[in-house]
């Protein structure tokens, strides 16, 4: 494939392109740049390349502009690259003989001939060869705005027609195949099966790991054959091209997401918001898998036994809170012998209670409709003196009325009713008139006594709707009565549940399912009420409530399509909230008004202010850096006795507060790595060294007089980044290259040994000293060299965070340098040289909030999304409602392609 150069008209970079390219429009692959370049057609670089050729005898500052911008260089007169050590340095293109000219060709090298001017051999040769290009050419890489030619120069150079023959194959070959062959395939990796040139995108994944290894030098290894620094340099060139720069007008992929199960929190958020009630419902739920960093993974959402289990549990909790029984309002209760409370001379004795003097028993109960409830009390008594047995019976502390107890051991029964509110009341019956006289002539009425023999509550008979709860009210909005059948009545209560339930249309004969399990309970005589529980347990365990199902899957091809507005809907919410859409999202879906860019955008602002939000923080943060792990965390007790487990959820929220405020504040996303400020309580205050913050709420304090800066100082992701006993500048190293720099090292080789034997046989070394001992080994060194690098910059942080001058006896050594080179000393260097890659550290944060947005991996292909939302960004002053609002409206969140790829 031919290649010329082209610069960037924004950047001024000097780009080299493939001529297959020519005529598209690309982007600048500049880390600060990125803008999108309209390169010329191959007419104009013909002409160029033309007018070069035909001035090639005159000084640069004689030519036209045009001419200027073609100059071509042969063999003879083109600059010979510098050497460099850089493993992604560029590499010298090599030059073919042209190809045998057809007509129109002869004709445009004769018109060139004819003008008079003897250009030298070399030059006239190269037009030729340049000519034939543009025949079977167009070309490849980044450019941005007009493609005016006459800005700078165009060079036009040939390259073989499969470098992958010539170059990369026996390379793999040579230094490869003895591990990775016909005999042996070390980590199940072969070459020698490729015939011809292998489709490097179709198998991104593998090949990005082998760009990985060779570019680093971790492969091949150090006790093998090694290649030249020039022949690792080209490979690795070459592969970094066919990967990472390819031109994305010919992608049109937004990838495939697995139908997607809710996960624990989103099952919880969508139910309770269905259902308007607060209870936590799946904290019983088996654990949840994690792929690609992150619990909302389609792939990995399985669903087993277990979890079935539970779900049917959790919906029958669910509906018995959201709809409320009548007969479970209804109070029906009676007391009797020890079930009073008893005062004074009150003695219990089977189911009765006597009084031989004064005293009272207390019934106490709830109400939980308000209402008329009837009361009966049944007393008896023995009489004495001239008068009769009273019973005083009270409620709440208020007399009801004293009644006459007449008779020998006669019962009777005292009934009334009263009008009662929901809460605590208590009824109150009391014998208050005793009498005794010994020497009475009728041995029956020596001694007057009262008998309790019970207390009875009922009611209320009549239930207005007032009586139930709440989220009882919002749900059944219809009873069966005169007019209407119990059937009609649930289809309405039911009707906009499954809707909201499925978060999508319902589809004909789907309610009559679920009316169908209403007539079953009806025909088993259960209440109406309890009829509707059971037919929404049913759409509580479905398929379209617990999925988020898109569409249905088509085998005719590998098309795409626009995701539907209620797909939209549920995309949106379960990005933003972690729950289901809400009325406005539902009624804009309906109106078909969502997918309007402009309406898309101010949803996703409107979202971003609610406090729903909320979820973003607690479970993209909480996993992005792998902040829900720090409770479960266990450093020294011995070295770190004032950790615990609450110590461990304050760094949490610390971490949480800031992107919080970074969120609300819609600020820049360097804020989170430059912040002069942290949010901390007393506890976090006494680990920082920071005095005056009082109290376990947490507060914003300035850090303008201490090293600290942003995330990559709490300590909560230092904990995360170092051993129990010691800190580990290899993980803090990789943990900033995987979550700022968007460079995450390829995975440590295997069986190599630990630091453990490198200290015990070298204890008076500083332990960066023994770590560099450590990695002595060349296939340990090179990613390491990554790494170590920026880990030695935080080494002033202990193993959870806390400042220091020594390790032991030992000065800390923080100096460090980044994979580029930059050197630095100390945490503060560090962050200033990462806060200057805003564009690194938005590529890492795209990346991740994509892959959290969508629930499945990012692909070669979505490289295309992730560089348009950090143009967008960049263009907006890196606000993180802008990559926000990018994600949401790339073809990645809005298009699924309908068949597997």
């Amino acid at each position: 494939m031919q290649e010329f150069r082209y610069r960037c008209p924004s950047c001024r970079k000097s780009l080299r392109i493939r001529i297959d390219r020519a005529g598209q429009q690309v982007r600048c692959p500049g880390s600060e740049c990125g803008a999108k370049i309209d390169l010329p057609s191959r007419e104009r670089i013909l002409a160029a390349a033309q007018a070069a050729a035909q001035d090639g005898g005159k000084k640069v500052s004689e030519r036209s502009p045009v001419a200027q911008t073609a100059q071509i260089k042969s063999k003879s007169t083109a600059a010979k690259p510098k050497k460099t050590s850089s493993v992604r340095r560029s590499r010298k293109v090599a030059e073919l003989p042209p190809p045998p000219l057809k007509r129109g060709e002869r004709r445009a090298v004769k018109a060139a001939r004819s003008t008079g001017r003897r250009a030298p051999l070399q030059l006239i040769l190269g037009t030729v060869a340049i000519v034939g290009l543009l025949i079977g050419g167009s070309y490849l890489l980044p450019s941005a705005s007009t493609g005016d030619m006459s800005e700078e120069s165009v060079r036009i150079q040939a390259e073989p027609k499969n470098e992958y023959a010539s170059k990369i194959s026996p390379f793999l070959t040579k230094y490869c195949a003895d591990c990775h062959g016909t005999d042996l395939q070390e980590g199940g990796i072969r070459f020698d099966n490729f015939t011809g040139e292998p489709n490097l995108l179709e198998k991104h994944d593998f090949w990005h790991k082998v760009h990985q290894q060779i570019a680093v030098g971790s492969m091949p290894p150090s006790d093998m054959e090694l290649p030249s620094m020039e022949e690792r340099t080209a490979v690795a060139d070459w592969l970094d091209r066919q990967l990472n720069q390819f031109d994305c007008r010919g992608v049109d992929n937004p990838g495939r997401v697995t139908v997607h199960r809710l996960n624990r929190v989103e099952y919880n958020n969508t139910v309770q918001d269905l259902l308007e009630i607060n209870v936590d419902l799946a904290s019983n739920f088996p654990a949840d898998d994690v792929g690609y960093g992150f619990d909302n993974i389609g792939d990995v959402l399985t669903i087993s036994p277990l979890l079935m289990e539970r779900y049917i549990e959790a919906a029958e909790t669910a509906v018995d809170v959201a709809i409320t029984l009548p007969e479970s309002l209804r109070l029906k209760e009676e007391w009797a012998g020890e079930r009073f409370q008893l005062s004074g001379s009150g003695r219990a004795s089977g189911r009765s209670v006597t009084f031989a003097s004064n005293g009272f028993a207390t019934a106490r109960f709830r109400v939980k409709a308000e209402g008329e409830y009837e009361f009966a009390v049944v007393v008896s008594a023995s009489q004495a003196g001239d008068g009769v047995a009273q019973a005083q019976i009270s409620l709440d502390g208020k007399p009801v009325g004293t009644h006459d107890v007449p008779g020998h051991r006669v019962e009777r029964t005292v009934k009334f009713n009263k009008h009662l509110k929901v809460g605590e009341h208590q009824l109150e019956i009391r014998f208050a008139n005793d009498h005794y006289d010994p020497d009475s002539e009728d041995p029956k009425r020596r001694d007057r006594n009262l008998y309790l023999s019970s207390a009875a509550i009922e009611g209320p008979a009549k239930l207005s709707l007032d009586s139930f709860p709440a989220a009882h009210r919002r749900l059944m909005v219809s009873q069966p009565g005169k007019d209407v059948s119990p059937k009609d009545a649930a289809r309405k209560v039911l009707a906009p549940l499954v809707e909201r339930a499925f978060r999508r249309p319902v589809r004909s004969g789907e309610l009559d399912r679920y009316l169908k399990i209403f007539e079953i309970a009806q025909s088993r005589d259960e209440s109406y009420e309890r009829s509707v529980q059971v037919a929404l347990q049913g759409v509580l365990v479905s398929p379209e409530f617990l999925f988020r199902i898109e569409g249905e899957e088509d085998s005719s091809g590998g098309k795409k399509v626009r995701l539907d507005d209620f797909a939209l809907a549920s995309r949106l919410s379960y990005f933003l909230w972690s729950s289901m859409p809400d009325d406005e999202l539902f009624e804009l879906a309906r109106s078909g008004k969502l997918s309007d860019e402009a309406v898309l955008e101010q949803q996703v602002r409107r979202m971003l202010k609610d406090d729903k939000s909320q979820a973003l923080t607690e479970n993209f943060v909480g996993q992005w850096l792998g902040l829900r792990r720090l409770p479960e965390t266990t450093p020294d007790k011995d070295l770190f006795p004032m950790f615990d487990t609450k110590l461990a959820k304050d760094m949490q929220r610390e971490t949480e507060l800031l992107f919080a405020h970074v969120l609300k504040r819609d600020l820049s996303l360097t804020e989170l790595i430059t912040a002069d400020y942290t949010f901390i309580n007393d506890s976090l205050a006494g680990l920082y060294g920071l005095e005056n913050v009082k109290g376990n709420e947490f507060r914003q304090v300035s850090l303008k007089e201490t090293p600290r800066r942003g995330l990559i100082a709490h300590a909560g992701v230092l904990t995360l980044t170092s051993f129990p006993n010691r800190t580990s500048p290899v993980k803090r190293g990789e943990w900033v290259l995987e979550n700022i720099l968007a460079q995450a090292p390829p995975p440590a080789p295997a069986s190599v040994p630990g630091l453990e034997e490198t200290q015990a046989a070298n204890p008076n070394l500083s332990f960066r000293e023994q770590l560099v001992l450590h990695q002595q080994d060349p296939i340990c060194s090179s990613c390491h060299k990554l790494m170590d690098g920026i880990g030695f910059g935080l080494q002033n942080f202990d193993a959870i965070g806390r400042w220091r001058e020594k390790d032991g006896d030992h000065p800390i050594d923080a100096n460090g340098d980044l994979p580029d080179g930059t050197s630095f000393n100390g945490p503060r260097e560090l962050i200033d040289i990462l806060s200057q890659k805003p564009d690194d550290f938005t590529r890492c944060l795209a990346e991740k909030m994509l892959t959290y947005a969508v629930g499945r991996g990012l692909e070669w292909y979505d490289r295309c999304t992730i560089d348009d939302i950090i143009a967008a960004t960049r263009a907006d002053h890196y606000r993180i409602s802008r990559l926000i609002v990018e994600i949401v409206k790339s073809p990645a969140f809005r298009e699924r392609h309908t068949t597997s790829l």
